[in-house]
């Protein structure tokens, strides 16, 4: 959807503001708006109980996209993307106890801009982000994942109910009880973006490793750059989550019980998946990453690892640019 996702200035420091630009030629299908409103029409928790704050948030994106359309014509294609994500998160944030965010809507070569300044705290940042994230996933999916309905569940308790310290959020006490850490990294990472790491909320990794405390030293890792991290400990359960959910990339491990990473690659290829696999491992003197590209990886990553060689791998992976063995 998006062709570009940056902050305004790129600054180690912070974020000043947010720049998409929306991928050239994309189609809004006609269909789309009317799953996005009947998902905020009367919207429930993960447990099924409803979200009385964001019922009835439908009438309210409708209008909001009426007076966008009036500000800036009715447009078509990827400026109705743009658009339509800047009128959830308006609407959003009205609905989180903030005021409306600014923004501007330009015309370029490379596809709409649309630029949102900074300021006004961490609720702007999570309203655009999660709107951009939560339109990503659909289009993607044709439908909302339960992790999205749990930012929101986060997010009413963070910002409306004051639940949580607004001003450390990164540690979320005692909602590691409540939801799944995947759910709270990203959430972690919508309030407070690293800015050269923007991008990287909308791109979900599937992370198999059967050592659960290696798996979340791994997970920690990639999401403290922006990844939604997501857990399986074995190629079985990764399968399973492949089968109801999309992801950009697979980082395995090749020693698992039920199915190893190498039997995982196999199993790819029959069910003509073609999301990128990265495989890893710490038995370096069984597996050698010729006998592991030839299966189809890839890239291969032997352990141990540190963390600035696992992202350049994993954003080489990403980028489909070959990743070579550096050690």
């Amino acid at each position: 959807m998006l062709e570009r996702l940056v902050a305004l200035p790129a600054e180690p420091e912070g974020i000043r503001g947010i720049e998409l630009v929306f991928r050239p030629g994309l189609e809004m299908p006609v269909s789309f708006p009317v799953k996005v409103a009947r998902h905020f029409h009367d919207p429930r928790d993960s447990s099924g109980l409803p979200l009385a704050w964001l019922r009835g948030m439908d009438a309210d994106l409708e209008q909001q996209q009426v007076m966008a359309h009036l500000m800036n014509g009715s447009p078509t294609g990827p400026a109705q993307w743009a658009l339509f994500a800047a009128s959830l998160a308006t609407c959003l944030q009205r609905r989180l106890g903030g005021e409306d965010p600014d923004y501007r809507l330009e015309s370029g070569e490379s596809g709409p801009r649309l630029t949102f300044p900074g300021g006004g705290g961490c609720r702007p940042s999570f309203c655009l982000l999660y709107s951009v994230a939560f339109l990503h996933d659909l289009w993607l999916d044709g439908a909302v994942e339960p992790r999205q309905t749990q930012l929101l569940e986060v997010a009413d308790l963070f910002f409306r109910n004051g639940a949580v310290d607004r001003e450390s959020p990164m540690g979320l006490p005692g909602l590691d009880t409540q939801f799944p850490l995947e759910v709270l990294n990203s959430f972690v990472n919508l309030v407070h973006p690293h800015p050269r790491h923007l991008g990287n909320q909308l791109v979900k990794i599937l992370l198999l490793e059967d050592n659960h405390e290696l798996g979340e030293i791994i997970a920690d890792m990639l999401s403290s750059v922006g990844f939604v991290v997501c857990q399986a400990s074995d190629g079985v359960s990764g399968l399973g989550r492949l089968e109801r959910e999309r992801f950009q990339l697979i980082l395995s491990d090749i020693q698992m019980p039920r199915l190893n990473g190498i039997g995982l690659l196999k199993a790819l290829r029959n069910l003509h998946m073609d999301v990128p696999v990265i495989l890893t491992t710490g038995f370096t003197g069984v597996w050698q990453e010729e006998q592991v590209l030839q299966q189809g990886a890839v890239a291969f990553l032997p352990k141990p690892f540190g963390m600035a060689e696992l992202i350049r791998v994993v954003d080489q992976a990403l980028a489909g640019a070959p990743a070579p063995h550096s050690g």
